[in-house]
């Protein structure tokens, strides 16, 4: 019998189903992340911009924060969810090997994987990262920085 895991029914990591109590904190924490970035992309633009004849009205830098952080979530959540997927786990091994080579000469004696297929196993039992709350508050932020900055064109025309 080789030493290779094998996925067997028995083995299958089971299904979960979410905590909401989990689900809610990973909202609060998203929204505050947002409200950050949104906040600091304002005052970089203010600070950008100065006090001259492109001086931003409070509006636009409200809509500019809330729209582009809300932006930046999405691409996060879209690179979070590839990565969930397994887009990285090749690269993850190759690097875990090289540095352990390096740094730790007998590292497979210690219980890493032998190979990426005992690697790939091992990642596919752990539990993924919901990643649910950072799309809705991403797509909460993009919504009301287009509200922002429709509401921004009716003012000024």
């Amino acid at each position: 019998m080789s030493d290779t895991l094998v996925n067997t029914p028995a083995t299958e990591p089971k299904k979960k189903k979410g905590n909401p109590k989990i689900f809610w904190i990973g909202v609060a924490i998203a929204f505050l992340s947002a409200w950050i970035l949104a906040f600091t992309i304002a005052l970089i633009e203010y600070y950008a911009l100065g006090a001259g004849p492109l001086t931003p009205r409070l509006l636009q830098l409200f809509e500019d924060g809330v729209g582009l952080s809300g932006l930046f979530s999405f691409f996060v959540f879209l690179l979070s969810w590839v990565a969930s997927k397994g887009a990285f786990d090749m690269l993850s091994y190759s690097l875990q090997v090289l540095f352990n080579t390096i740094f730790r000469p007998h590292y497979r004696e210690k219980g890493f994987p032998k190979t990426f297929y005992d690697y790939k196993i091992i990642k596919n039992a752990e539990e993924r990262k919901p990643l649910l709350a950072l799309f809705l508050v991403s797509l909460l932020f993009i919504v009301a920085g287009f509200v922002l900055m429709m509401i921004d064109l009716g003012a000024s025309h």
